[in-house]
């Protein structure tokens, strides 16, 4: 089988949450299941007829490719087409008050789309509302969630994004313990790092380790690391008081299945994507009751309580038990494809 994982920009050089997975799976589907997979950003390679499944991801939908698709549909011998959904733009929408924004209608329409032209949709939670809608549609749906494991299955050349040596960046981070913990696009909307900004305002006991942290002004209680890979990341998770993830959306963060898999303990917003783990009996999982009260983080951030290294193992041990591998999350989406 010649698998094709295609999207807007090079998954080889950018870090965000669905180029990791869609190179995680395409190690799993080579490993297990001997696939020929290759993950491209390249134009020609979406219209190359010699792959038996060509994947998109999310909004990234070229007009051609959606015309081909239909022009297709019914005919003999063509491509297997896979949708994944890796969250949804009218969640974002709705939670950021962005109805007014044209990009953000587009990219739904082009979701909306690309479910419709699929053959079978790939989609990181169950409560998405597309997948509630396509499901309706009598649309074939797999849930294939993410993997905690991406230190295991990403790919090496992400480790080189940061000049300074990690061991440097580890001593700093020592230095400055305890501490809590931000991963992720602090300039992103969706993060909502000013929520966390307005709580170190609020406590000056607090301390943040932010990953990369991008722009920050200097403050004594906040050290901005730089980009660190999967593999160097699992390093600060076994060092940081907890996880804190102040998102108003997300789709199924990949930082916080790693940080409780190695038994982190995690301090989330209620949103959809904490919600569809909330209920699994992980391990020192924690819901702020308002994320916009900097008073009830620093409630929440104290009831977390200082874990021992054995304390984090047996954690970690009953939490990976209920989170799935980057080699479940390929089988699932492998045998989706194969039964079609």
């Amino acid at each position: 089988m010649k698998w094709l994982s295609w999207s807007l920009v090079d998954p080889y050089r950018e870090i965000g949450g669905a180029e990791i997975q869609a190179l995680c799976v395409g190690y799993h589907l080579k490993k297990d299941f001997g696939v020929d997979f290759e993950a491209s950003n390249k134009a020609e390679s979406l219209f190359d007829r010699s792959f038996d499944v060509i994947q998109t991801h999310g909004s990234a939908l070229p007009k051609k490719f959606l015309r081909r698709c239909l022009a297709e549909r019914f005919a003999s011998a063509r491509p297997l087409r896979v949708h994944t959904l890796h969250g949804e733009s009218i969640e974002s929408m709705k939670r950021l008050g962005e109805w007014h924004r044209v990009g953000r209608w587009k990219a739904l329409f082009r979701e909306i789309r690309g479910c419709v032209v699929a053959d079978v949709i790939l989609a990181v939670r169950d409560n998405l509302r597309l997948v509630r809608l396509m499901r309706l549609l009598g649309k074939r749906i797999a849930i294939i969630e993410n993997g905690w494991d991406s230190a295991d299955a990403s790919p090496l050349v992400h480790q080189s994004r940061n000049v300074k040596p990690v061991d440097e960046i580890l001593g700093d981070i020592e230095r400055f313990s305890p501490f809590e913990l931000f991963v992720g696009r602090n300039t992103d909307p969706l993060k909502s790092f000013s929520r966390l900004e307005s709580v170190l305002d609020f406590s000056f006991d607090l301390r943040l380790v932010a990953v990369p942290g991008e722009n920050l002004a200097k403050r004594p209680t906040l050290l901005a690391t730089g980009p660190l890979s999967p593999q160097q990341l699992t390093s600060v998770y076994t060092r940081a008081h907890a996880l804190l993830m102040s998102s108003a959306v997300e789709g199924m963060p990949l930082v916080l299945l790693e940080a409780l898999a190695h038994g982190c303990p995690a301090v989330v917003t209620d949103i959809p994507a904490h919600q569809a783990l909330a209920g699994r009996g992980l391990k020192n999982f924690f819901v702020v009751a308002n994320a916009e009260d900097p008073s009830e983080w620093c409630k929440t951030i104290k009831s977390v309580p200082t874990l021992s290294a054995e304390e984090r193992s047996k954690n970690a041990s009953h939490n990976r038990a209920l989170l799935r591998t980057w080699s479940d999350v390929s089988r699932i989406a492998f045998e989706a494809v194969s039964r079609l």
